[in-house]
């Protein structure tokens, strides 16, 4: 849920549409490729998109580059549905309260 604490300039995308998401997530990995090879998109596509058909699907990623850095990559369903800690949820970016 820290994701969902970012500062407002950090979200790059605010987004109810899963296809659009997609594209989101696509269009990053094109700009930061996997050290181990492009190669794997279809696969990591594929299962942004299961993920996203489920509410809340959360898709994170976090992976070094060809460039030897790391980069954490997420897409974070909001609002949030389910709790696993007792912390307080924190609000939506896109101002939906937290259930």
């Amino acid at each position: 849920m820290h994701w969902l604490r970012k500062s407002p300039e950090q979200m790059k995308l605010t987004s109810s549409d899963p296809a659009e998401v997609l594209v989101w997530l696509e269009e990053r990995l094109k700009e930061n490729p996997p050290l181990d090879g492009y190669q794997h998109e279809p696969s990591w596509l594929d299962a942004a998109r299961e993920s996203l058909a489920r509410f809340p699907g959360d898709v994170v990623w976090g992976f070094y580059t060809v460039g030897q850095q790391y980069r954490a990559i997420a897409a974070v369903s909001c609002p949030r549905t389910f709790n696993a800690t007792s912390e307080t949820l924190p609000p939506c970016p896109l101002g939906q309260p937290a259930a």
